[in-house]
């Protein structure tokens, strides 16, 4: 199906046309019916469309973006959208996509929608050869550092992807080459801005990692919050994550353990914490303590889906 602008595009319309691309997944709704076709309706603004539609006016449907040609936007109809709903089924994009619909495709495209990514055919196929060589216990952490990496602005060679895909699952030998390149990358995402990632070492007893989340707008000034302070320390007992958020004086957040055998200690100890944090200045919020496997700091930074449906993140509606 293409669409196509009903009035010349202007700068403000060329920005919005800057901010698509092939591969996303977008929700459009039939406006009305006409002798030359129909008009549509896609992230507020409206277009002339030619091609399957709904049959009744109204009626919403999900799409997946082909091609962008000059202001000719060319879709493929995934599915209905029916009132109320504002999810999309991962089998019926398999499908359009031309993917196999087993369970290790869906994982894959769950993540790339998570991160707001283009769904590339051969991406996908790749990532999920690549996950089905996976233990099942180590694919969650592996597609969430992979849709971290993608969602940088690296250098325009695989090697380099992968570098920083390893320094984020903390692979034995991943060197200092993935910090770097994780540290003078960009994100792009809407929900995070500039991110930096620091080693601390404890000597013999533990070794860390601080990942800084700082507010997009402000950059490197983090007078104001909100800040998000990620840690994960790698002790004996196992590897520990904090996640801290900061807004202000404002401070709340959570403490990840390996094994519910250490959550009673930390649990009377998150009192201690409180008052540590009040005496430097802070004013505590609600700190919980929880029991969680967490293989990477990018399974932390956005939510999670339910296993069988997926909320897009990625739609401009």
């Amino acid at each position: 199906m293409g669409i196509g602008p009903l009035q010349p595009v202007a700068f403000v319309g060329l920005r919005f046309f800057n901010q698509l691309s092939a591969g996303q997944v977008a929700r459009l709704q039939l406006v009305e019916h006409g002798l030359n076709g129909a008009i549509v309706s896609l992230a507020g603004k409206l277009f002339r469309a030619r091609g399957a539609l709904p049959a009744r006016a109204g009626e919403r449907f999900w799409a997946v973006i082909d091609s962008i040609a000059g202001d000719r936007i060319e879709v493929r109809h995934i599915s209905p959208s029916p009132a109320g709903s504002r999810d999309v089924c991962l089998p019926d994009v398999a499908r359009v996509l031309g993917l196999p619909g087993d369970y290790e495709t869906e994982m894959v495209l769950r993540e790339l929608l998570r991160w707001r990514l283009p769904l590339d055919k051969n991406l996908i196929a790749g990532l999920t050869i690549r996950v089905k060589d996976l233990p099942a216990s180590e694919r969650a952490a592996y597609l969430a550092a992979a849709g971290l990496a993608l969602s940088l602005r690296l250098p325009d060679e695989p090697a380099a992807r992968e570098k920083v895909v390893a320094y984020l699952l903390g692979c034995a030998g991943a060197g200092p080459e993935g910090r770097e390149l994780f540290n003078q990358a960009s994100l792009n995402h809407p929900e995070h801005g500039k991110m930096l990632a620091l080693s601390i070492n404890g000597g013999e007893s533990w070794q860390g990692q601080l990942f800084l989340i700082m507010p997009r707008s402000r950059g490197l000034d983090v007078s104001e919050g909100p800040v998000r302070l990620i840690l994960s320390l790698t002790t004996t007992a196992g590897e520990i994550w904090v996640d801290l958020g900061l807004s202000g004086k404002q401070l709340q957040g959570k403490v990840i353990l390996p094994d519910q055998q250490f959550f009673p200690l930390f649990s009377r100890g998150k009192h201690l914490l409180e008052e540590r944090l009040t005496r430097a200045g802070f004013t505590p919020g609600s700190i919980q303590v929880e029991v969680s496997s967490i293989g990477s700091v990018a399974e932390l930074l956005v939510s999670r889906a339910e296993p069988e449906r997926y909320l897009p993140l990625d739609i401009r509606v």
